[in-house]
């Protein structure tokens, strides 16, 4: 969420919609496929020798998550961010002449390309941060010696081995009544 937050044109409400929408990013396997699911991806109209120059966007995916797209693209818009990537790219092809819905349509996929980075970015950091932390874990949990019953349990969350023992048994106990 603080990742999210921190986008310019990201407010409160906005990125918990971008959030609740998109969902887990590490399920798009490239940046062009969380574009085609939020539906901001041109149409392709070509056949033989016809290849259309004009498209419409194809809107595919969820018409809430195109609002809040073009709710934050309104913000940069009106705010106009000099140093901000995406509002370069808005204002780049409003000055060549682009017309309204297309330049609004690649400033949404190219704040959605970059949402997409970002976001992927944090949480591959934020798994390798709990890896580490579940390796460590794992070898102040294993006493020296005898470690025969912990064996099933691979990522053992308790430090001692009475209780890490206890643990295991309560849960085969568990199992073993249902």
């Amino acid at each position: 969420y603080d990742t999210v937050r921190t986008m310019y044109g990201v407010g409160e409400t906005t990125a918990a919609q971008l959030m609740a929408e998109i969902g887990d990013v590490r399920r798009f396997p490239r940046r062009s496929s969380i574009v085609g699911f939020a539906g901001v991806d041109p149409a392709v109209d070509q056949s033989g020798k016809h290849d259309a120059k004009s498209t419409p966007t194809t809107k595919r995916g969820s018409p809430h998550l195109r609002k809040t797209l073009y709710q934050i693209v309104c913000t940069y818009l009106r705010k106009a961010p000099e140093d901000e990537p995406v509002y370069q790219f808005l204002d780049r092809n409003r000055a060549e002449g682009k017309p309204y819905f297309v330049y609004m349509t690649a400033a949404q996929n190219k704040f959605l390309r970059i949402y997409y980075a970002r976001v992927k970015e944090c949480l591959e950091a934020f798994d390798a941060q709990q890896n580490s932390t579940q390796v460590k874990l794992t070898a102040n949990s294993i006493p020296a010696g005898d470690t025969s019953f912990l064996q099933p349990v691979l990522l053992c969350p308790f430090q001692s081995r009475k209780f890490c023992g206890t643990f295991f048994f309560s849960a085969i106990d568990f199992c073993l009544q249902d």
